[in-house]
Protein backbone atom coordinates (compact mmCIF):
# COMPACT_ATOMS: atom_id res chain seq x y z
CA UNK A 1 0.00 0.00 0.00
CA UNK A 2 1.42 3.44 -0.94
CA UNK A 3 2.50 5.73 1.90
CA UNK A 4 1.21 9.30 2.00
CA UNK A 5 3.52 12.02 3.34
CA UNK A 6 2.86 15.66 4.07
CA UNK A 7 5.48 18.03 2.66
CA UNK A 8 4.69 21.62 3.52
CA UNK A 9 1.12 22.27 2.39
CA UNK A 10 1.10 19.30 0.01
CA UNK A 11 0.21 15.65 0.49
CA UNK A 12 2.42 13.38 -1.62
CA UNK A 13 2.51 9.72 -2.62
CA UNK A 14 4.68 7.99 -5.17
CA UNK A 15 7.89 6.20 -5.99
CA UNK A 16 11.34 7.44 -5.01
CA UNK A 17 12.34 7.68 -8.70
CA UNK A 18 9.18 9.00 -10.43
CA UNK A 19 8.83 9.45 -14.16
CA UNK A 20 6.88 12.68 -13.62
CA UNK A 21 4.72 14.66 -11.24
CA UNK A 22 0.94 14.90 -11.09
CA UNK A 23 -0.23 18.01 -9.25
CA UNK A 24 -3.82 17.42 -8.14
CA UNK A 25 -6.55 19.80 -6.98
CA UNK A 26 -9.82 18.27 -5.83
CA UNK A 27 -13.34 19.62 -5.84
CA UNK A 28 -14.79 22.15 -3.43
CA UNK A 29 -15.86 19.85 -0.59
CA UNK A 30 -13.53 16.97 -1.35
CA UNK A 31 -10.47 19.19 -1.78
CA UNK A 32 -10.06 19.58 1.98
CA UNK A 33 -8.60 16.07 2.21
CA UNK A 34 -7.77 14.86 -1.30
CA UNK A 35 -5.47 12.14 0.05
CA UNK A 36 -8.63 10.49 1.44
CA UNK A 37 -11.35 11.63 -0.98
CA UNK A 38 -9.46 10.68 -4.14
CA UNK A 39 -7.29 7.95 -2.60
CA UNK A 40 -8.04 5.16 -5.09
CA UNK A 41 -7.47 7.34 -8.14
CA UNK A 42 -4.31 9.01 -6.86
CA UNK A 43 -2.72 5.83 -5.55
CA UNK A 44 -3.40 4.14 -8.90
CA UNK A 45 -1.55 7.01 -10.62
CA UNK A 46 1.36 6.68 -8.17
CA UNK A 47 1.60 2.92 -8.79
CA UNK A 48 2.17 3.73 -12.45
CA UNK A 49 5.35 5.61 -11.57
CA UNK A 50 4.12 9.15 -10.98
CA UNK A 51 4.75 11.28 -7.91
CA UNK A 52 1.35 12.67 -6.89
CA UNK A 53 1.18 16.02 -5.09
CA UNK A 54 -2.16 17.20 -3.67
CA UNK A 55 -2.97 20.60 -2.27
CA UNK A 56 -5.73 20.55 0.33
CA UNK A 57 -7.87 23.65 0.76
CA UNK A 58 -11.03 24.97 2.29
CA UNK A 59 -13.27 26.61 -0.30
CA UNK A 60 -13.78 30.35 -0.35
CA UNK A 61 -15.30 32.83 -2.78
CA UNK A 62 -11.87 34.25 -3.65
CA UNK A 63 -10.95 31.69 -6.29
CA UNK A 64 -8.07 33.79 -7.60
CA UNK A 65 -6.42 33.77 -4.17
CA UNK A 66 -6.90 30.00 -3.86
CA UNK A 67 -5.41 29.49 -7.32
CA UNK A 68 -2.34 31.56 -6.46
CA UNK A 69 -1.87 29.77 -3.12
CA UNK A 70 -2.10 26.37 -4.83
CA UNK A 71 0.33 27.40 -7.56
CA UNK A 72 2.85 28.66 -4.98
CA UNK A 73 2.60 25.46 -2.95
CA UNK A 74 3.21 23.30 -6.01
CA UNK A 75 6.03 25.52 -7.18
CA UNK A 76 7.79 25.30 -3.80
CA UNK A 77 7.97 21.50 -4.18
CA UNK A 78 8.74 21.45 -7.92
CA UNK A 79 11.09 18.78 -9.21
CA UNK A 80 12.69 20.80 -12.01
CA UNK A 81 13.83 17.89 -14.16
CA UNK A 82 10.52 16.02 -14.23
CA UNK A 83 7.51 16.58 -16.51
CA UNK A 84 4.44 17.90 -14.72
CA UNK A 85 0.77 17.17 -15.31
CA UNK A 86 -1.91 19.14 -13.48
CA UNK A 87 -5.13 17.33 -12.78
CA UNK A 88 -8.24 18.96 -11.34
CA UNK A 89 -11.78 17.97 -10.49
CA UNK A 90 -14.67 20.45 -10.43
CA UNK A 91 -13.49 23.56 -8.55
CA UNK A 92 -9.95 22.18 -8.74
CA UNK A 93 -10.33 22.49 -12.51
CA UNK A 94 -11.20 26.16 -12.15
CA UNK A 95 -8.28 26.76 -9.78
CA UNK A 96 -5.87 25.22 -12.28
CA UNK A 97 -7.16 27.39 -15.11
CA UNK A 98 -8.02 30.62 -13.27
CA UNK A 99 -4.79 32.59 -12.92
CA UNK A 100 -4.30 33.63 -16.55
CA UNK A 101 -1.21 35.65 -15.72
CA UNK A 102 0.34 32.62 -14.03
CA UNK A 103 -0.15 30.50 -17.15
CA UNK A 104 2.62 32.50 -18.81
CA UNK A 105 5.02 31.59 -16.00
CA UNK A 106 4.48 27.84 -16.21
CA UNK A 107 7.13 25.71 -17.86
CA UNK A 108 6.68 24.00 -21.22
CA UNK A 109 6.73 20.61 -19.50
CA UNK A 110 3.43 21.39 -17.79
CA UNK A 111 0.17 20.03 -19.17
CA UNK A 112 -3.27 20.22 -17.61
CA UNK A 113 -6.25 17.92 -17.52
CA UNK A 114 -9.29 19.32 -15.81
CA UNK A 115 -12.84 18.11 -15.66
CA UNK A 116 -15.64 20.00 -14.06
CA UNK A 117 -19.25 21.01 -14.28
CA UNK A 118 -18.93 24.23 -16.24
CA UNK A 119 -16.66 26.38 -18.37
CA UNK A 120 -13.38 27.66 -16.94
CA UNK A 121 -12.01 30.80 -18.65
CA UNK A 122 -8.54 30.30 -20.07
CA UNK A 123 -8.87 26.53 -20.55
CA UNK A 124 -9.12 24.72 -23.84
CA UNK A 125 -12.63 23.32 -24.13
Amino acid sequence: MPTWRQRGELWTVGPTQPKGVVQFLGGSGLGASPQLSYKRLLEAVSRRGWLVQCWSYLPSFDHQLLAVQAWRSFRSQRQSDLPVLRLGHSMGCKLICSPAELQQLLSRSLDSIAWGTGPAPGCTQ
